[in-house]
């Protein structure tokens, strides 16, 4: 914590900045439960599986009034060469700050706590980090403080949609969905949850690959994060069989909002003998996940678009926000991005 500018107020002021211990983190996930922008990827649980797998620490500011928390930021600091950075976390699409329910209906009070604790948070980020690269959660729209403080602001997107009945859901479905999930009745289709990720491990890499990619992670560290988001009850796993053998899989994320598809994959010997799009309407028709969010974070590769757009959600563009210190900075951003994605290409070819 000697590394960082003091953000401590004093002890007398109403309004304080402060790092949460982990003695705070149960009042922590409690205000990520109640904010409006706050999911699974915001909370404690969900960062304590990152630094497990990926070894990576984790900083959580918050601004305090009256000790209640009004808004607060969770991200995990790192050295990228001489530079100190906020940057992409693996598997963890969305990120960036978080801000109390306001009690006014009145709008321009809203707005203006919004951007005064936008401030606080960010000012203090620009003082401790020169390059900050994060991706905001689909709920947060108003970037102006950002773009007030020189950040870029970049769009994304994703598919959402709501998890109710099934009637009413495939009404929303394209024809041709609608076409497979109707010939399909009459097949034997066989979906079971499992706890067992060596299937998918194995069905995620072909898939990539089919796509000429590789995941960000590698085999040893993908399967240890699965393990671990089901032992603490972050996920579930669900595998479609052929022949009582598992040949696609699909793994959920899920709050108390959202249900998340976070990684799905087939085995390449039967992309043409089934319909992958059954396991993603089983996981829709679980009573469990009714009345929640189902999210497919993101829809920004072409040949998985139109995949994701055949269940009809609502196209929903979500924010990448980047600040770099200085051109020199800016330069080696874009290097490192650059290398990132050639890196994957070569893997998946090898």
């Amino acid at each position: 914590m000697a590394a960082f500018k003091n953000p401590m107020n004093s002890p007398q002021k109403k309004i304080q900045t402060r790092f949460l211990t982990d003695a705070d983190y149960p009042r922590w996930d409690a205000f990520v439960e109640e904010s409006p922008q706050g999911c699974i990827f915001h909370t404690s649980k969900w960062a304590a599986i990152i630094k497990s797998v990926f070894k990576r620490k984790f900083e959580i500011l918050v601004i305090e009034k009256k000790d209640i928390i009004q808004a607060g930021i969770l991200f995990w600091p790192k050295n990228q060469s001489i530079f100190r950075s906020i940057t992409y976390i693996p598997n963890t699409s969305y990120q960036g700050p978080l801000f109390i329910q306001s009690e006014s209906t009145k709008l321009s009070t809203i707005n203006a706590q919004y951007e005064k604790y936008s401030s606080e948070l960010i000012d203090f980020l620009l003082k401790n980090y020169n390059l900050i690269d994060i991706p905001l959660s689909p709920t947060l729209t108003d970037c102006r403080p950002f773009q007030w403080h020189n950040f870029k602001v970049s769009s994304k997107y994703t598919y959402r949609f709501p998890i109710i009945d099934m009637a009413e859901m495939e009404k929303q479905f394209s024809q041709d969905l609608r076409r497979k999930l109707k010939d399909s009745a009459t097949e034997q289709n066989d979906f079971r949850e499992s706890k067992d990720t060596n299937n998918l491990v194995s069905f995620i890499y072909q898939s990539y690959k089919q796509h000429g990619m590789t995941p960000a992670i590698n085999n040893s560290q993908l399967q240890e994060f699965l393990d671990l988001c089901l032992s603490s009850d972050a996920g579930k796993l669900y595998y479609q069989y052929y022949d009582d053998a598992a040949v696609a899989g699909i793994f959920v994320l899920t709050d108390s909002r959202n249900v998340y598809a976070l990684f799905s994959g087939i085995d390449s010997n039967y992309r043409h003998k089934i319909n992958s799009e059954l396991l993603h309407i089983h996981v829709l028709s679980q009573e469990i996940f009714k009345g929640k969010i189902f999210d497919f974070l993101g829809a920004n590769t072409k040949d998985l678009e139109q995949f994701k757009r055949s269940f009809g959600g609502e196209l929903t563009p979500y924010f990448t926000v980047t600040y770099t210190k200085n051109k020199v900075i800016n330069l080696l951003l874009s290097v490192r991005s650059k290398s990132h994605i050639l890196k994957r290409r070569i893997k998946s070819n090898l």
